[in-house]
This record gives C-alpha cells, structure tokens and sequence, in this order.
C-alpha cells in the first residue's frame, strides 16, 4: 500500500508501503479503452447493478462536491514527502488531475474527498483513472466512512503508479485492527475501471466491470455509509516506506518528473436492482 495518505482531511490512516497480511494473491493484464466514455456497468453486471451515482468533472472543480486537502497546508506524511496543497486539484479536459509537484524546492501532493456531495452503504464502487510514468509516486483511492471512525477503511487501488495495484480492507477496532489484501498487475499509465463490491461477507475488487481481480472472504463487511477519496505523494527515499518504491534521491529526475498527474475520468457507484 502507499504508506502515508492522511485518512480524511485529518485523520486518515493509510498504509502505502506497508507489509501487510496478503490473504489472497491475483494477476491482470487489462487493456484499456478511451477515456471520456461513461458507460453503466458491463452488460453481464448491467442486469444486477443499478447506478445510482456518477460525476465526470466535465465542469470546473467544485468544492461543495467535491472538497480539496491542504487549505493547512498539512504534510502528507507516512512515508511522503511534503504537504497537500488544494491548487494540486483541478480539472481539465473533461477530468480531475490530482498533480505531485516539485517547485521551490519540495514536493506538494493532492487529496480530495467526494464526502460533501455522495455516500452509500455497500453496493459497488468504480473509479475510471489513469496514471502517470514516474518512479515512486504513490497514490490510494479510498472509501472511508462518513462518520469518521476508523477502521473501517476500503482502498480500491493503492501503491505506486506504476503497473501494481494493492487493493485492501480494513475492519476491526483501532485497538485490534484487522485487514486483508489482494494484488493485481494492470498497465496503468492506459485508462482502467478500478471497482470494489460490498455485500456480504466479502469484498470483491475488480478491473475493468467484471473482471475479478481479488475477493476477501469471510470478513465483516461494514455497513456504514462511506465516501469516496483519491490521494497523491512523492514517496521520500529516506522516510518510513523506504523499503518500498521511493522518487531516486527524493528529487525530480530521469525516471520521476517534476510534475505529474492521476487523471480521474469518472466515479460511479450502483445498488443492486
């Protein structure tokens, strides 16, 4: 996971990095299709899922919908270099770019949270995404509740932009935190549909619609309602995930620009019809 994306605007506690307890390992290779196309879910889940929400940031950024972190300036931490910056959140060409930037010296990153305009409880959960070609920069789209306890906490995908998506669930108390992961091999820098179901007892992570990447069984899927947030960060080669896929002398080179972009193309979410 990427060690070090602040859980909410305050108190997210995410695990970027991290070596956690895989309870179940996947592989896949997608190929992705153009960007911009908002289509309801793949017609062997079009008959079972009924959206009931979608954003396609084909207007400007907007924080009663969708609120920007960093307005304290607040450091990314775990593992991250530098602070969120609200500026690192914008739109363009029909997308929302979450930017890890280097200027004057150090690293600013982008955080957003979609809590003050959706929540739901289960169902399933898709984000249309594209990532950037840049060594050690860290990224967690997550699902965290409205109430802002912790655990629990989904992470649809996480890691580092470059092609292995950790997919997590975190249930429990903070007292006895339990989790579960699963790993898939995607080319990242194509467009993809990152998704996770929740029913049950399981959480189904998927790629593509119904491409099944990863279930954790057998675990108690929360029923509080959540919200949807997308998170930035050049991993610092001498911070805490130093273990992990760090930016090469934690400054801007060959392999990791000085500035660089998750592009969000749409987020849906559906209940089951």
């Amino acid at each position: 996971m990427l060690t070090g994306m602040k859980r909410s605007r305050s108190r997210r506690r995410s695990a970027i990095g991290l070596s956690l307890l895989s309870l179940l390992t996947g592989a896949v290779l997608a190929t992705g299709s153009p960007a911009g196309v908002m289509s309801p879910a793949p017609a062997e889940a079009a008959s079972r899922w009924i959206r009931d929400y979608n954003y396609d940031f084909t207007g400007p950024q907007d924080d009663s919908k969708w609120g920007r972190y960093g307005w304290g300036h607040q450091p990314v931490g775990h593992g991250a270099m530098g602070a969120y910056q609200p500026d690192n959140v914008y739109t363009h060409d029909g997308v929302l770019a979450l930017r890890t930037i280097y200027r004057d010296g150090q690293w600013s990153s982008a955080g957003v949270s979609g809590n003050p305009s959706f929540s739901a409880v289960g169902g399933k959960w898709e984000v249309r995404a594209k990532m950037p070609v840049a060594k050690g920069i860290g990224y967690a789209f997550l699902l965290m509740p409205t109430d802002g306890t912790w655990p629990p906490e989904v992470n649809i995908a996480e890691g580092r932009v470059n092609g292995r998506v950790e997919h997590f669930y975190h249930w429990g108390t903070p007292e006895n935190h339990q989790r579960g992961m699963t790993v898939s091999y995607t080319n990242t820098h194509e467009w993809h549909t990152y998704g996770v179901i929740l029913e049950g007892n399981t959480v189904t992570f998927t790629v593509d619609g119904s491409r099944v990447v990863g279930r954790i069984t057998n675990v108690p899927v929360t029923s509080k309602r959540l919200w949807i947030g997308f998170q930035t960060g050049a991993m610092d080669p001498n911070g805490e995930a130093r273990a992990y896929e760090t930016v090469d002398g934690g400054r801007p080179n060959s392999r990791t620009p000085a500035s660089s972009e998750i592009l969000i193309n749409w987020v849906a979410h559906y209940r089951r019809g």
